[in-house]
């Protein structure tokens, strides 16, 4: 069983390929607001390299309104357990 089907560092990787791909995308405000919302708990945790979404987080932020208190959950985490 030495497949790379059965390696979990892959499936984090594509994980985060994904992410970071569909976060480039424009979007309408309520997905943009859904995945604020979830982000904090079910994206980063399983992140390679939860850093590489300080750009969108703060790109979010500076856009004022709801999205921008959403952001700061990411934000925050990023600051208190990826050390940014």
């Amino acid at each position: 069983m030495d497949s790379p089907i059965f390696d979990l560092s892959n499936h984090r990787r594509a994980f985060s390929d994904c992410w970071i791909a569909l976060l480039a995308l424009p979007m309408k405000p309520q997905i943009y607001k859904r995945i604020l919302h979830i982000m904090h708990r079910k994206i980063i945790p399983y992140l390679t390299r939860p850093a590489r979404l300080h750009v969108f987080l703060s790109d979010s932020y500076n856009l004022g309104g709801s999205i921008s208190l959403l952001a700061l959950n990411g934000l925050f985490t990023l600051i208190n357990e990826h050390n940014l």
